[in-house]
């Protein structure tokens, strides 16, 4: 497994206590990214749960933590479930 998606993951999975990723590098970009899925979302709009998946990367990362990390979706598990229905 790519070591920019280990640390990505261990940094998620501490800030976010029981939470599942499923994370990988996009081509070309070189980018970690993918799904943070975690029933604390539950009643959270997306700009909060972005706001806080972002200050958990800056605080471990850096404020490169940019040039790391593309895009992050947040879920709650029931979300999830949902869009692998269709």
């Amino acid at each position: 497994m790519d070591v920019k998606i280990r640390r990505v993951r261990r940094i998620l999975t501490e800030k976010f206590p029981d939470a599942e990723t499923e994370l990988e590098i996009f081509p070309g970009a070189g980018k970690v990214g993918g799904y943070l899925i975690w029933k604390g979302f539950t009643d959270l709009d997306q700009l909060d749960r972005q706001r806080m998946v972002s200050k958990a990367l800056r605080e471990s990362l850096g404020d490169d933590y940019r040039s790391r990390v593309s895009t992050i979706f947040t879920v709650t598990p029931v979300e999830i479930m949902a869009m692998r229905e269709d």
